[in-house]
């Protein structure tokens, strides 16, 4: 069922850490962090970044990271307070 019948969690800036660490299994020689990867592969690929996205969209580039969810930075502003640009 999945979705379906599963609650949804609270919205937080964690990525679980078997994305980060276990990827491939406990077997693999060396730990993978999948998140990493796929942003690596988006460059690879030459993926534009989040403000030229915006840009082409016709929205005004980000330059705080309290522009991208002022929610959190309301509910949360310790959080983006050790976060620099």
């Amino acid at each position: 069922m999945g979705m379906a019948s599963q609650i949804a969690e609270k919205e937080d800036n964690i990525i679980v850490e078997d994305l980060r660490d276990y990827t491939y299994g406990p077997l693999r020689f060396s730990r993978s962090d999948l998140v990493a990867m796929t942003v690596q592969r988006g460059r690879d690929f030459g993926l534009p970044s989040y403000n030229q996205v915006r840009e082409g969209l016709g929205l005004a580039p980000v330059e705080r990271w309290g522009d991208i969810n002022p929610q959190l930075n309301t509910a949360n502003p310790q959080v983006l307070s050790e976060l620099s640009m």
